[in-house]
């Protein structure tokens, strides 16, 4: 099989330090063949009656996808592939933490590339050995990653601000370009009492902080993100100084993600305030390419 020339993989772990999987400049490191890459299984939920045909379609999500990376080392000598391979398992070692695999690819736009990333663990051994190696400088490997959120992002985080007045409903746009949901962080700076955020058009997507934020407390930042796609913060509140403020998001609030498209975010101070909501969002993607 041949090398695949125009991509870059790399591995980031959870430190933020970036590693080289495959393919660079210097012709050390090239991306044999890659897996997993495209849209994940999809999960249909049914619901199955003994009295009639079919099944009732309850709903649906994607599985976790694994991604798998053919990859070959040719560090130009003995010596070097040996420092190669314990580099790369000294970087995708478990006990570091969670990483996200990151790759750049070629577009016809002026750019000519483009990031995406994509939050995963090591799946599995990469199990080195003299069989797979064509000739004593040069080693190939197999490199599986499980990615328990199987969206790829872009890693430019992407905002929008609008100050608040009062009761009256002010208007914030959204420029979701991805394919899928986008999930917001929220931070809201003083002063606002009970702030709220509604999506427009959608009365039941509708969220209510019980808290007077005000500027000895600082700023409150929302998370409105899936427990599987972040287990740090999941679906919280957090103040200025660390504190758990989950418990005053009201209980007719949804945590609710913001469609593919441009959308508009509804915000206003319940009891008066004219602080400011910052949005903050990734566009999310069900593959590579597109």
């Amino acid at each position: 099989m041949g090398y695949l020339g125009e991509e870059a993989w790399y591995w980031i772990d959870a430190y933020g330090n970036e590693y080289l999987l495959g393919t660079d400049d210097t012709r050390t490191r090239f991306l044999r063949e890659y897996g997993g890459v495209d849209m994940a299984e999809p999960v249909h939920i049914t619901e199955r009656s003994p009295a009639h045909h079919g099944a009732v379609h309850r709903g649906w999500h994607y599985n976790e996808r694994t991604i798998t990376l053919g990859i070959t080392l040719r560090p130009g000598s003995r010596a070097g592939l040996w420092d190669a391979l314990g580099s790369l398992r000294q970087v995708l070692n478990l006990v570091r933490g969670p990483g996200k695999l990151k790759v750049v690819l070629p577009t016809a736009a002026p750019a000519g590339s483009y990031t995406r990333q994509i939050d995963c663990r090591l799946a599995a051994p990469f199990n080195a050995d003299s069989g797979n190696q064509p000739n004593t400088q040069i080693q190939h490997l197999v490199l599986q990653f499980a990615a328990p959120w199987p969206l790829f992002y872009d890693p430019i985080e992407q905002v929008s601000r609008k100050a608040v007045n009062g009761a009256t409903l002010q208007s914030v746009v959204v420029d979701n370009a991805g394919e899928e949901y986008a999930w917001p962080r929220y931070v809201i700076y003083p002063p606002a009492s009970y702030p709220q955020m509604r999506l427009a058009g959608s009365p039941s997507d509708f969220m209510l902080l019980r808290r007077d934020i005000t500027a000895a407390g600082g700023p409150v930042t929302i998370y409105v993100w899936p427990l599987a796609k972040s287990g740090t913060y999941g679906k919280r509140a957090i103040g200025a100084y660390g504190e758990d403020l989950t418990h005053l998001v009201s209980k007719e609030s949804r945590w609710f993600g913001i469609p593919p498209g441009r959308q508009t975010i509804q915000i206003a101070a319940t009891y008066g305030g004219t602080g400011r909501v910052d949005v903050y969002w990734h566009n999310e993607y069900l593959g590579l390419g597109g």
